[in-house]
């Protein structure tokens, strides 16, 4: 998403805890998140921008992050078919000693599924990496997802829209 955006970048991973204090509401919870991923790149900011994100599916006030395991994915699915849910996305960046934190949310309507395509998608598209058990990009996104309110690529895991605002209003060297 970053390519298609123009902005060139490399790619460091850290190992970072995702657990979070119990009473945040789900968007502070992401945002907590993404803010705990960036601090983990504090100093690299000297040399260019930062950009750490974290997504989560909440239902009826649930979040619903990575499941554990094969199970847990199938179950979290059996919560999302044929209802509505909201993706949150926030974004933490630091650029040159700036700290700028902002989230998107994106309503995502679920077609019911049966169980059986609930396990397929499970076991085909092993979700286990993705908020809610799914990718929007994946079969279950072509198949299931009626429509969304909000930004595509917000579910995706980046919301490339608002961030590109962000940048170009605070950030204005980084992008063309």
């Amino acid at each position: 998403l970053l390519s298609m955006m123009g902005i060139q970048f490399d790619v460091v991973i850290r190992h970072v805890d995702e657990s979070f204090p119990d009473h945040l509401d789900p968007v502070s919870a992401a945002r907590y998140i993404a803010q705990k991923k960036a601090s983990a790149f504090r100093g690299l900011d000297d040399e260019g921008l930062v950009i750490a994100a974290d997504t989560v599916v909440t239902i009826d006030n649930q979040i619903l992050g990575k499941p554990r395991d094969y199970e847990q994915a199938v179950s979290m699915l059996s919560q999302l078919a044929g209802r509505r849910h909201e993706v949150i996305t926030a974004v933490a960046l630091f650029y040159r000693g700036l700290t700028t934190v902002f989230h998107e949310i994106t309503a995502v309507f679920f077609a019911a599924l049966t169980h059986r395509e609930i396990e397929h998608y499970v076991s085909e598209c092993q979700p286990f990496d993705k908020a809610g058990a799914y990718g929007i990009q994946d079969w279950i996104g072509a198949v299931a997802v009626k429509r969304i309110e909000g930004e595509y690529n917000n579910v995706v895991g980046l919301p490339t829209q608002h961030l590109y605002e962000v940048l170009r209003e605070k950030f204005p060297g980084v992008i063309r």
